[in-house]
């Protein structure tokens, strides 16, 4: 059983049920949601979001990582084909969307092979926009403790060649919308 942000005390989803109690409230003149994540996103929202105006086509997906290994360690609860495949959805069903994300490089583990399969979709998918982090070791998590720290010359080249191809992305979406 997954618990994390997004589920209510009773353990179910309501974003729905609050989107459209907040769509009554007329002074709100949009909504745009954050930390959207890839599973137990409600097709019924995406749908909300195409046909209501002051809902932006926007969603904030913090996926941290790519690959399904790293995933796992990080405890996500989601792999790569999940995650593809909703945003694959999301576009399909709301056309123009927007998303921004988050990546983590260097994660205790992450091999070439998972630093690559994250570059790939970087390239596949196009977020719009990514902030992109260097992991460090944070003292009392798991992974401070995890003995497969990647080397900080190896972080260091995986974030700057990861930020050069995820700003010209967000370059060319910003180049679309003039």
């Amino acid at each position: 059983d997954l618990t994390y942000y997004g589920r209510d005390i009773d353990g179910q989803f309501h974003i729905v049920e609050l989107v459209k109690r907040l769509l009554e409230i007329k002074e709100f003149e949009w909504i745009r949601l954050h930390y959207g994540y890839p599973q137990g996103f409600p097709d019924e929202l995406l749908d909300m979001m195409n046909s209501e105006p002051r809902i932006c086509n926007y969603i904030d997906l913090p996926l941290q990582h790519i690959s399904t290994p790293i995933l796992k360690n990080m405890r996500r609860g989601v792999d790569k084909e999940q995650t593809i495949n909703f945003v694959k959805n999301a576009r399909k069903r709301v056309p123009g969307i927007a998303f921004r994300t988050t990546f983590i490089v260097g994660f205790p583990g992450e091999t070439d092979e998972d630093f690559e399969d994250t570059m790939s979709v970087v390239e596949d998918v196009r977020f719009d926009s990514a902030f992109t982090f260097q992991y460090s070791r944070r003292p009392g998590t798991k992974a401070a403790d995890y003995e497969d720290q990647v080397p900080h010359d190896v972080v260091s080249k995986r974030f700057q060649r990861l930020l050069d191809v995820q700003n010209q992305i967000t370059y060319e979406s910003n180049q679309a919308m003039v």
